[in-house]
């Protein structure tokens, strides 16, 4: 379903009954705007309680699909780097097992705040762009694309280059203490970003028809279910 949230008018009975109109909905699709045109019977409803209970609901939904999120593709290879690094901290305390993983929390949730700050950011200046947006780009696709075969033609004796280069990433995740855990957390959320999980559409959708707060709340609580496990 669509929620249209609308600043009440000064009429007392404005809200009371049902709000019947044209909804125009417009996306950008292959470079150009395409607008679609539905007919709409609104039911009004409370304000206050209502957007509470949404954004409840949109950051359980986000849990959940950052939860989802740790078995896509995209992630599943960042998860192993971790996992080898708990194993290797496994002789010591369980205390300083809980603070690596606290680190690698705050790596995922910094990031996450980034994305979502960039993101409202954009939208706010007019762009029509949602998660994952760079791949909406078609320089940054080419150039993904370029950087792909680069390295596949690498990997295949063909085009040698240099370790520390291709290792950047993770010569950061494998620092010690945890600065390596917390740029593991960073590393996957770059990982995750191509990826979608269920529960995320909805939640994600929800967050950017929002004030900046609401959304950044959306985007960490997706950040916290993947830094859950």
């Amino acid at each position: 379903r669509i929620t249209l949230e609308m600043t009440r008018g000064p009429l007392p009975g404005a809200a009371d009954g049902l709000i019947e109109g044209v909804l125009v909905l417009a996306e950008r699709l292959d470079g150009a705007t395409v607008r679609h045109a539905f007919s709409v019977r609104a039911e009004p409803s409370g304000g206050g309680r209502s957007a509470l209970v949404a954004l409840v609901t949109a950051m359980g939904l986000a849990v959940a699909g950052g939860l989802l999120l740790n078995l896509m593709p995209c992630v599943l290879p960042v998860l192993s780097v971790k996992a080898l690094a708990l194993v290797r901290h496994g002789a010591g305390p369980a205390a300083e097992l809980r603070r690596h993983g606290l680190a690698y929390a705050a790596g995922v949730l910094g990031s996450f705040a980034v994305v979502a700050g960039v993101l409202v950011a954009l939208r706010a200046g007019g762009e029509q762009i949602g998660w994952g947006f760079q791949l909406q780009s078609t320089a940054f696709v080419t150039t993904l694309a370029t950087v792909l075969f680069v390295m596949a033609l690498s990997l295949s004796g063909l085009l040698p280059i240099g370790s520390r280069l291709a290792g950047v990433g993770q010569t950061l995740a494998a620092r010690p203490g945890y600065a390596g855990s917390f740029f593991t957390g960073a590393l996957a959320t770059v990982a995750a970003t191509p990826c979608t999980a269920p529960f995320m559409g909805a939640a994600l959708g929800f967050a950017l028809t929002q004030p900046w707060p609401a959304a950044l709340l959306v985007f960490e609580a997706l950040g916290a279910g993947l830094a859950l496990p």
